[in-house]
């Protein structure tokens, strides 16, 4: 009986590699054909130090304008939250001294760029190239200020999107922000 462990080992050992082998090749089969991620997206972002990037690769199946977004999400119930992200977004605030409406928002330059990207991802060609200093409050919900950089009208195929910070912004420092590509609302 001693004899018959070995090879029962033996035999165990060549299914788990067999096993192994098939779910790997199973899980890369899946993966590739998932193909790339589609918007909705989001990229958390560091703004405050010059040339930060956020260079992404994305697929639409829809055509339609898709917007190009820096978001600043706050807490719903901490009003000092709110209020820096209201002066990092530009919104609209209400200056107690003389009764005006100002929208300063915080020093930023960035670059955007997006490019179409053949079937096989090797070639691209420009389709958005954009220099945005102070991004302005666009829209909001209840919990977050967004600021459009650019909204574009997308074919079905493959994407690259580049965003660049251009210059040192500390303003931003430990600020929660995010990068996002949504479906662009655009009226009724």
């Amino acid at each position: 009986m001693s004899e018959d462990r070995p090879s029962v080992q033996r035999e165990v050992g060549w299914r788990r590699a067999l096993a192994a082998l098939c779910i790997g090749g199973t899980a890369s089969a899946c993966m590739h054909a998932a193909g790339l991620p589609q918007p909705p997206l989001s990229f958390a972002v560091d703004m405050s130090r010059a040339q930060t990037v956020i260079d992404a690769e994305f697929e639409i199946k829809e055509e339609a304008f898709y917007a190009f977004n820096l978001v600043y999400p706050f807490k719903v119930d901490d009003k000092g939250d709110r209020a820096r992200a209201v002066r990092l977004a530009g919104a609209p605030v209400q200056n107690s001294t003389t009764g005006r409406w100002d929208a300063p928002g915080a020093d930023l330059q960035v670059r955007l760029s997006v490019q179409a990207l053949s079937a096989d991802g090797r070639t691209a060609h420009s389709i958005h190239d954009s220099d945005t200093s102070q991004p302005r409050e666009s829209s909001a919900t209840p919990d977050k200020l967004i600021s459009r950089l650019a909204a574009v009208k997308l074919q079905p195929g493959r994407f690259r999107v580049k965003l660049i910070n251009q210059h040192d912004a500390p303003t931003y420092r430990g600020a929660r922000m995010e990068f996002s590509i949504v479906r662009a609302y655009v009226g009724k």
